[in-house]
């Protein structure tokens, strides 16, 4: 049937990427390789096809924190959807490109490209998809430092995240606030913040969002002197954690962690290098904590 190995082809990749996002990356990798294969074995150029595979794999690249690579097939799926006016796709590979670029470490360069996603979608584009690039939009504000512009976006943007009551949604929204409240500041609104939500994701059985919320207040309390309550908060981590669903290189950090502020040893590097890591390898499970070695 015309189209067949179109099909194919894009089913082999959507696999590949259940398979990432189950993070069994070797038979991800299989998969893609597979879907390669098939599109060039059977002559697949239709720009759609060709830039929802080159976006799949992006994703892929990124979660094993390979950028460039990462970089290229976001640009080349973003032209491909452009080639035949496919805008809300453009603008979906844009906005991961702006999350590829802020993980990278650019953020300056990730605000710039995800507000050029936004304008491509409008204000009439699928719902996820617009709340996740407002979103993004303002996390990466706040990894710049622009503490007020991303406080702005959020008032700006209450309505459309209202839109979807979804606790996962509604928890990340106030990590951001806590994050932002501490940017500027204000101590006391970022500890609720942070309290609220490490409660929040636990409620949820999010152990590895709530581990890392968790270094967030301790870094607060650090940030504070407040020795006592590093500890208190150390203690309470890792049982918790390990009940749910903490990978072993994640527990190995938060370990280490609660190790040093037992022995009140614990310094605000040390809390960031951990939080760091969380955050890098929550899509990577196999990560080394180099902080294991000292």
């Amino acid at each position: 049937m015309p189209g067949y190995f179109d099909l194919l082809a894009l089913g082999k990749a959507q696999m590949a990427n259940a398979c990432r996002v189950g993070n069994d990356r070797r038979r991800a990798n299989e998969l893609f390789a597979l879907a390669r294969q098939l599109m060039a074995d059977y002559g697949v150029t239709d720009p759609e096809v060709v830039g929802r595979v080159d976006e799949l794999m992006a994703s892929q690249y990124k979660d094993q924190r390979q950028f460039q690579d990462a970089e290229r097939l976001l640009k080349r799926a973003a032209l491909q959807f452009g080639l035949v006016q496919a805008t809300e796709d453009a603008a979906r590979a844009l906005i991961i490109l702006g999350d590829t670029y802020c993980a990278a470490g650019s953020p300056e360069q990730a605000i710039e490209t995800t507000r050029s996603a936004l304008t491509l979608l409008g204000s009439a584009g699928d719902l996820r998809l617009l709340v996740a690039g407002h979103y993004n939009l303002a996390f990466q504000l706040v990894e710049a430092g622009r503490f007020t512009e991303a406080s702005e976006l959020l008032e700006e943007d209450a309505a459309l995240f209202d839109r979807v009551q979804e606790d996962w949604l509604q928890l990340r929204l106030l990590w951001l606030r806590g994050d932002i409240a501490a940017g500027q500041g204000d101590l006391a609104a970022a500890e609720q913040a942070y309290l609220a939500t490490r409660d929040g994701f636990v409620t949820l059985s999010n152990g590895y969002d709530a581990a890392t919320v968790s270094l967030d207040l301790a870094i607060l309390y650090l940030r504070q002197d407040r020795t006592a309550d590093v500890q208190r908060l150390a203690e309470e981590m890792l049982p918790v954690f390990q009940a749910q669903d903490v990978h072993r290189e994640a527990l190995a950090a938060l370990a280490l962690f609660q190790e040093a502020a037992r022995q009140d040893r614990l310094t605000l590097d040390q809390a960031r290098q951990v939080a760091a890591f969380l955050r890098e390898a929550r899509n990577e499970p196999a990560l080394h904590f180099a902080g294991e070695q000292e």
